[in-house]
C-alpha cells in the first residue's frame, strides 16, 4: 500500500472539493471528495472513499491538524495522507491492506490506534486518547478539552462550572489561576491583606479589614500565635502545637522559647527535675538520679551522676519514680516518637545539643522539645560493674517485659550517630538510664 501526502488550504466556511488519483495512468479514474468545514474538523478519524477499480483510505495526521486553525473564515490548512493501492497488487499487499481495522464504522490503522466501545483510540506516550474531545500535548500527556479554547491534564485538573479549569488540591479542586488562591498542604486557602492566608472554610478563622487573620475565642477574636483557653488567649510556645493549661505550664525563655515547663516541676524527695509537655505526654526532662542500693553512677564516678543520672536494673528501675509519675510502656515511648516526627528521626529532635560525640553535624541532637536526651551509655553489674564511656550513646528502659517471666525486658536507644531512636530487649540485669513520664 502506498502513502501520499496532500496538503491543501479551504476557507473554514466554504466547502471545497479535493480531486486526487492513486495512480500515475491517464486512464485511470481521478477521485473526486468535497469537503466542508465540519468535514475538515473530522478527520481526525479516518475517512474512506470507493469506487469500481481500487480502494482510498483518507485520513488526517495529527500533527498536521494543529498546523493551522481559524474561527473567524480565515483559511484552515489540513495535511491529509491518501492510502493507495500499488499498480501492482500482490498478496502481500493485500495482507498488508487488510490490517486495516473498523470501529464503529469508521477505519482506523493499528498498532497506533485501537478500538474501545466504537470509539478511535491513538496513542500519546503510554495512554490512549480519543481525537473527538482530546489531544497529544507536550511530553506525550493526553490533554482534554474544556470549553471553547481550554485543554486540561485529567490526572491532576478536572473542567469546572463555566468550563474553568481546577487544579487537585488534597481531595478537592480550585482555579489555580485566581491569585486570591493557593494551595498550602493539601489545604485550599484564601489571600487576607498582602501576605497573609487562611482556610475560608475554618468557621473559626476571620479575615479582618486590616490584612489580618484572627481566630474566634469566646467573645472576641485571637493572633494566630495563641491557642484558645476556656474563652481566653494563650501565647503558643514558639512553632509548637500544643495546647495546655497556662495555670500548670508555662514557656520557656530564650533558646527554650519552644519548651513547654510544667511550672511545678518534680521531685524524688532529694532531687528536683525539670519536665516537659510533648504531645499529650509530660516527661521528666532529665534523668533520674534517685539513689537507692543496686543503682550506679557511670563509671562508678559520683560526679557522673550529676550529669548523666543513676543506671539501674529493670527490677529497680520499675519502683523508683516519684509518686504520680512512672516507668513509661513501649506504648508511651511509641506515642513520644510520633508527637516528635516519628522513630527514623526522633533521635535528632530528643537529643540535648551537648555531650554527644557525633562524626557528623547532621547527627546533632536539636533538642526541639526540652527532653535533652544525653549519651548516659549502661553498666554490666554482673561483668565486674563494666560501663563503656559515655558520649556514644543511651539506654532507657521500658516497663514491658520481652514474654512473660522471662529474663529480658525492652530498652529505648539512641545513638551518637543516627538520626532515630529505636527499640530492643536485654537482659534485665543489665544498667540503664531512667526517664519518668506522669500518670
Amino acid at each position: 500500500m502506498k502513502l501520499n501526502r496532500i496538503l491543501f488550504a479551504a476557507s473554514a466556511s466554504l466547502a471545497t472539493m479535493l480531486i486526487f488519483s492513486c495512480g500515475n495512468h491517464d486512464h485511470e479514474e481521478p477521485w473526486i471528495l468535497s469537503l466542508s468545514s465540519g468535514s475538515v474538523a473530522g478527520l481526525s478519524s479516518s475517512s474512506s472513499v470507493r469506487s469500481s477499480s481500487s480502494r482510498v483510505i483518507l485520513y488526517s495526521s495529527s500533527e498536521d491538524e494543529n498546523l493551522s486553525s481559524s474561527s473567524d473564515g480565515g483559511l484552515v490548512a489540513c495535511g491529509l495522507y491518501v492510502a493507495c493501492p500499488s499498480s501492482s497488487s500482490s498478496a502481500e499487499e493485500t495482507s498488508s491492506s487488510s490490517s486495516l481495522a473498523q470501529c464503529g464504522g469508521k477505519l482506523y490503522i493499528p498498532p497506533n490506534q485501537k478500538c474501545e466501545g466504537d470509539v478511535i483510540m491513538t496513542e500519546c506516550g503510554i495512554g490512549w486518547y480519543d481525537a473527538t474531545n482530546q489531544s497529544c500535548g507536550a511530553h506525550g500527556v493526553v490533554m482534554t478539552k474544556c470549553g471553547e479554547d481550554g485543554w486540561y491534564n485529567a490526572a491532576n485538573q478536572q473542567c469546572g462550572a463555566g468550563n474553568v479549569i481546577e487544579t487537585k488540591c488534597g481531595s478537592v479542586y480550585y482555579d489555580s489561576l485566581n491569585t486570591n488562591l493557593r494551595c498550602h498542604n493539601s489545604v485550599i486557602e484564601t489571600k487576607c491583606g498582602i501576605n497573609s492566608w487562611y482556610d475560608a472554610l475554618n468557621a473559626n478563622l476571620r479575615c479582618c479589614r486590616s490584612g489580618v487573620v484572627k481566630a474566634i475565642c469566646g467573645d472576641g477574636l485571637i493572633s494566630l500565635d495563641q491557642f484558645c483557653f476556656e474563652g481566653s488567649g494563650v501565647d503558643k510556645c514558639g512553632t509548637r502545637k500544643e495546647e495546655f493549661d497556662p495555670d500548670l505550664y508555662e514557656c520557656g525563655e530564650g533558646t527554650e522559647s519552644s519548651w513547654i515547663y510544667l511550672k511545678n516541676g518534680v521531685s524524688d524527695g532529694t532531687n528536683s527535675y525539670k519536665a516537659v509537655l510533648i504531645g499529650k505526654q509530660t516527661w521528666m526532662a532529665e534523668n533520674l538520679n534517685y539513689n537507692v542500693s543496686g543503682s550506679f553512677c557511670l563509671a562508678q564516678w559520683e560526679p557522673n551522676c550529676d550529669i548523666y543520672g543513676r543506671l539501674y536494673n529493670w527490677t529497680t528501675a520499675l519502683t523508683v519514680c516519684p509518686n504520680g509519675w512512672h516507668i513509661p510502656s513501649n506504648a508511651e515511648w511509641d506515642e513520644l516518637m510520633e508527637a516528635v516526627g516519628g522513630e527514623e528521626i526522633a533521635g535528632i529532635g530528643l537529643k540535648a545539643t551537648i555531650r554527644w560525640n557525633a562524626i557528623k553535624s547532621s547527627y546533632v541532637g536539636t533538642d526541639d522539645y526540652g527532653f535533652s536526651a544525653l549519651p548516659g551509655s549502661h553498666g554490666e553489674e554482673a561483668n565486674g560493674n563494666y560501663f563503656p564511656q559515655a558520649g556514644k550513646d543511651g539506654y532507657w528502659w521500658s516497663a514491658d517485659e520481652y514474654g512473660t517471666n522471662t529474663p529480658f525486658a525492652y530498652y529505648l536507644n539512641m545513638e551518637a550517630n543516627q538520626d532515630g531512636m529505636s527499640r530492643a530487649y536485654h537482659n534485665k540485669a543489665l544498667l540503664f538510664s531512667v526517664r519518668c513520664v506522669k500518670n
